[in-house]
């Protein structure tokens, strides 16, 4: 275990040393990672996106979330050399960092018009129950105070109430986010929109287009796979509680789904997910 670690450390070091050594002006032009909360968006920031070849991953969320930069500066962004994320989109929040210094000025015509993203989605009823879920029970705090503080509230408010209460009562700003999604894409110069059920069913299709915008080792292809695999328990204190693509339908009831079938039934229809 000990040496896989060690190989894992050196080839990281490998890997930026390769990248420093590469002029910005020779590097392949930047791509923006762009997804929401409960869509396998750890799996690309932990690992992933930091082995792309020729590409410098940054992750400006995390930067926020783990207090480890002063949040009063704008960030600065390469238009070569770099992937940007995971940006996970969310309903707009006032007095949010993360919205103030990255999703507020990056989905913005003018800025997208030129950019290459990618566009990681889920099913929004899966998407809902996991959230209920992690940010009820199991997801990290930030070492901001403000998101520490928010998170806290909304992890009491959750364990106030039921799996079911939750996904009506925040259909709505799940639905925001996924227009703020729709309409960034709409603009990117190229994208693609990739979908977290065909990286689970459908993982060699998956690959094909990710790699098309972030090219990737056979071994990180080889990785995301292993870790991309379903539990066969499930475990709600764990931040992968399962990864079924539809285990929401074992978790609501039946006329829970159904509301949501409706609240939810353009997204259903636009990114071609069943009800």
């Amino acid at each position: 275990m000990r040496l896989k670690k060690y190989a894992r450390v050196f080839r990281d070091y490998q890997h930026a040393i390769s990248l420093k050594l590469t002029p910005a002006n020779r590097r392949p032009k930047s791509v923006y990672f762009f997804t929401f909360h409960k869509c396998a968006s750890t799996l690309f920031g932990s690992m992933i996106l930091k082995r792309v070849i020729g590409l410098r991953n940054i992750n400006h969320s995390h930067q926020i979330y783990s207090g480890s930069i002063r949040t009063s500066h704008p960030f600065t962004f390469h238009e070569n050399g770099c992937v940007y994320g995971p940006i996970r989109i969310v309903c707009k929040t006032e007095n949010d960092p993360i919205e103030d210094l990255l999703l507020g000025p990056i989905i913005q015509p003018a800025f997208l018009g030129s950019k290459r993203a990618v566009f990681l989605i889920r099913d929004p009823r899966a998407i809902l129950t996991s959230e209920y879920y992690s940010f009820g029970f199991s997801h990290s705090l930030s070492k901001n105070k403000g998101i520490r503080n928010r998170q806290e509230f909304i992890r009491r408010e959750i364990q106030q109430i039921s799996l079911d209460e939750y996904v009506l009562g925040k259909s709505n700003k799940l639905i925001e986010a996924f227009d703020r999604l729709d309409f960034a894409q709409q603009h990117c110069r190229e994208r693609v929109i990739l979908r977290y059920e065909d990286l689970i069913d459908n993982f060699d299709t998956f690959v094909e287009k990710l790699c098309a915008f972030i090219p990737l080792h056979q071994r990180t292809i080889d990785f995301m796979y292993r870790e991309s695999r379903p539990k066969k328990t499930e475990d709600i204190q764990s931040h992968k509680r399962s990864g079924l693509p539809s285990g929401f339908r074992k978790k609501l009831l039946p006329e829970t789904v159904e509301a949501l079938n409706q609240q939810l039934a353009s997204i259903l229809e636009r990114y071609r997910y069943e009800w």
